[in-house]
């Protein structure tokens, strides 16, 4: 696939596989894990920022380093798909969802109907 990760099954094989593995090993371990998501980059870059640095216990300095990587890269640098044309064929949905259709729903994500 263009993903460069096989069949949407393969896809959704090694994405779910790695979230399950990641959070077993860190059961018990909370407060040296944080999760993020890439959606709350995009929406919310200083936020998502200032709760990594939060976790890391450093100063929350978000909105400066989003103002610069702006100034440096655009306006739109947190834009979604900025510099790609990448839409996952339909086949290759359908097979992902066919497997971790369940993990997405219970992540919040919105499962489409095929």
């Amino acid at each position: 696939s263009e993903l460069g990760w096989g069949s949407g099954r393969d896809l959704a094989y090694n994405w779910q596989g790695l979230l399950q593995r990641t959070r077993q090993a860190m059961h018990g371990h909370e407060s040296h894990y944080l999760e993020l998501r890439y959606e709350q980059l995009l929406s919310a870059p200083e936020n998502l920022l200032d709760s990594v640095f939060a976790f890391l216990g450093v100063a929350q300095c978000g909105a400066d380093i989003v103002q610069q990587f702006r100034k440096r890269y655009g306006s739109d640098a947190f834009s979604p798909g900025r510099g790609s044309s990448l839409i996952l064929p339909q086949e290759t949905l359908r097979q992902f969802l066919a497997v971790a259709g369940d993990t997405q729903a219970a992540l919040g994500y919105p499962v489409p109907v095929i």
